[in-house]
């Protein structure tokens, strides 16, 4: 939740905006190169191996626990957006599959 104040010349409000529950653009994920016709239990299933993955790696440094939101595969294309609980999430589960050390491969 947000507040911002606004100062007016006869006196003073407080506006409170609220980012839209529907609006989770800031914790997704875009995979690419993901194999194009993976049945979408196979790539829930994928997913499921790299959180645990992650989650395994992290659990002696101080970070958060990886949790999925949604896992969404287009039929016929190579790419699948993962939707994570938080922001926090969303980057440190980036940082796990961009670091060449992982060898994340489907």
């Amino acid at each position: 939740e947000t507040t911002a104040t606004a100062t007016a010349a006869a006196a003073p409000t407080t506006t409170t905006t609220t980012e839209p529950y529907w609006d989770n653009a800031n914790r997704r994920v875009v995979l690419h190169n993901v194999m194009k016709y993976l049945d979408t239990s196979k790539a829930k299933k994928f997913v499921e191996q790299i959180v645990e993955d992650c989650n395994n790696q992290n659990d002696n440094k101080d970070t958060v626990k990886i949790i999925v939101d949604k896992v969404r595969k287009p039929p016929r294309d190579s790419f699948m957006t993962v939707t994570l609980e938080t922001t926090q999430m969303a980057q440190q589960f980036l940082d796990y599959i961009q670091n060449p050390d992982n060898n994340v491969v489907n």
